[in-house]
């Protein structure tokens, strides 16, 4: 459908670049098991570059994004919002192939493409959609590379990268387009995954709030438990109804979905003109060319809402100089317990890490039952009880948030950290994010987050940013 509020913007594109139209047909895509090789595109590192057979298979996939056109995309929007400047990329050349990431029916979700320096050398990468999922097609900036000879230690011949709806790596035997995998496998443990399958929004609203009536149920449980009345008062006076929070994913999904499809329906008239554009007229806008002026009018729609990044740097510095952070060793680092740990450490210093796993599970049903099992979840109203008795000057909400600029308002603004739900293979897992930025214009947009977990997501100590996706649900902290 076509949105009237785009019109002027339309108008303005029509002056900029000549549009064209090009019918295309729905051919269905199958990938072969020999289509990756380790290619090393005159880099340094053990990069598995997807070959272009492989990439060409998906030519005629009205849902696939054609590789070529989006790394053209790419490299105009890391231009348009100050990327390239804010990674120390500038005169940096981005790969020509990326590694392929499928989804679980067998398509590619993600294009990973490398920055190379003057000597070739990758020295970052950028996940890119190849589906339009998105009002972007920035996915993840990484200011390394990913060690994709970990992730391939464990698996069989022919096995490809697959992701599932928040990000996690598995490996598995692809086939044809629109069929589930033949073979998954965790590639920390190599063993086999089953009942893994690609979702839809509306399946990832159904799982996300779900978490949050079931945690819900075990919160209502696990204040009654609180003898302190004080405290107990204090927590139940914040909280908010899961229907609420439910309503609010919805809302956020179907904005989402506007912003997707006002993004694309600027993108696509201009399709055939970014396809031809060649990395001189990308990267060279100090150029007198014509493109160079008309972009320079143009990167305006990507960079018209777009901030500076903002890092608590107490919390960076933490973690990102060596040795800084060097929690108590000999136990398991489980997630919650380590991130109430590290942020005990940049207020207060020294560990109080086994004072806040011996809280972890302790409070609820599912909780207790996680204990029983060998498992140690931490659920908010654990953080905020364990944490307010480590220390009184750290406040950790017992209730979940949503909302991108919600979480970016906490962080840039209100100068606090947050913990983000997200997974970690099929198991709920929790990460700090301690600096943000956004992207966009007056008509959609993007947030990034920087983020540190106990290592299970493998995430750079720096340099590393990733979009957030609208189902996020988080914890504010107040430090």
């Amino acid at each position: 459908m076509q949105n009237k509020k785009f019109i002027f913007i339309t108008a303005f594109l029509f002056s900029v670049f000549l549009m064209s139209c090009q019918t295309e047909s729905l051919e269905e895509a199958e990938v072969t098991n020999q289509s990756i090789e380790k290619i090393n595109e005159d880099g340094f590192l053990n990069i598995p570059y997807s070959d272009s057979t492989t990439l060409s298979k998906f030519d005629d996939d009205k849902e696939i994004i054609n590789y070529k056109l989006a790394r053209n995309i790419a490299m105009l929007e890391a231009d348009g919002t100050g990327l390239l400047k804010k990674m120390q990329w500038e005169g940096h050349v981005l790969s020509k192939q990326p590694v392929v990431i499928y989804g679980f029916d067998s398509k590619p979700k993600y294009y990973e493409f490398f920055y190379k320096d003057a000597e070739s050398k990758e020295v970052g990468s950028v996940t890119v959609f190849a589906r339009k999922k998105a009002p972007t097609v920035l996915q993840e900036v990484r200011g390394t590379v990913r060690n994709y000879d970990e992730l391939y230690a464990k698996s069989d011949a022919g096995m490809k990268l697959i992701a599932d709806w928040t990000g996690n790596m598995y490996m598995g035997i692809v086939g044809k387009s629109g069929d589930a995998p033949a073979t998954v496998i965790d590639p920390e443990t190599g063993e086999s995954v089953e009942g893994m399958k690609e979702l839809s929004d509306e399946e990832i609203l159904d799982e996300v709030v779900n978490v949050l009536k079931n945690q819900a149920q075990d919160f209502n449980f696990s204040t009654d438990t609180i003898s302190n009345l004080q405290l107990r008062d204090s927590i139940t006076q914040e909280t908010t109804s899961i229907q609420q929070q439910a309503d609010s994913l919805k809302v956020t999904m179907q904005n989402e979905h506007d912003q997707r499809d006002a993004y694309w329906e600027v993108m696509e008239q201009y399709t055939d003109s970014f396809a031809v554009l060649t990395d001189d007229e990308i990267t060279n806008i100090s150029s007198k060319s014509w493109f160079s002026r008309t972009w320079r009018k143009f990167k305006n729609i990507f960079n018209d809402k777009t901030t500076s990044e903002y890092e608590l740097a107490e919390y960076k510095d933490n973690y990102t100089n060596e040795g800084e952070y060097n929690p108590v060793k000999g136990y398991s680092e489980w997630c919650g317990p380590w991130a109430m740990d590290w942020i005990y450490h940049v207020k207060k210093g020294g560990s109080k890490y086994n004072h806040f796993e011996s809280w972890a599970s302790t409070m609820g049903l599912v909780g207790w039952t996680a204990r029983l099992a060998g498992s140690k979840p931490m659920f908010p109203v654990e953080m905020c009880v364990s944490m307010r008795k480590a220390t009184s000057s750290i406040w950790v909400n017992p209730y979940y948030s949503t909302g991108r600029w919600n979480a970016l308002d906490h962080i840039r603004y209100k100068k606090n950290p947050i913990v983000i739900l997200t997974t970690s293979g099929k198991s709920m897992h929790w990460k700090v994010a301690y600096g943000c930025y956004r992207t966009g214009s007056v008509f959609w947009r993007n947030y990034y987050f920087a983020c540190q977990d106990n290592g299970a997501l493998n995430i750079p100590k720096n340099n590393h940013y990733h979009r957030s996706s609208w189902f996020m649900v988080f914890v504010k902290v107040y430090d």
